[in-house]
């Protein structure tokens, strides 16, 4: 496994927690977070296999949790006023 698919999931999960997705999705987070342990130990023991298995499954639970921290994530947009 390339070096830089676990660094990419890094980032992105650096990325999220700095969107505040680990305070919003916080059970998917986590999990992301533990598929990326999972990779940079298999990539460590040399299991390749093992480490591009998990690298994409953080991936994909990052964009899980970060869908459902926008869904929860309050609107930075102003609402207008009914009085008028």
């Amino acid at each position: 496994m390339p070096k830089h698919s676990v660094h990419l999931t890094r980032v992105a999960i650096d990325a999220a927690r700095k969107a505040n997705v680990n305070t919003l999705a916080p059970d998917e987070f986590v999990q992301a977070e533990a598929y990326l342990r999972n990779a940079v130990m298999e990539q460590g023991m040399k299991n390749s296999l093992l480490a591009v298995t998990y690298a994409p499954l953080a991936i994909e639970q990052t964009d899980i949790a970060r869908r459902i921290a926008m869904q929860h994530a309050p609107s930075s947009t102003p609402k207008s006023s009914d009085a008028t």
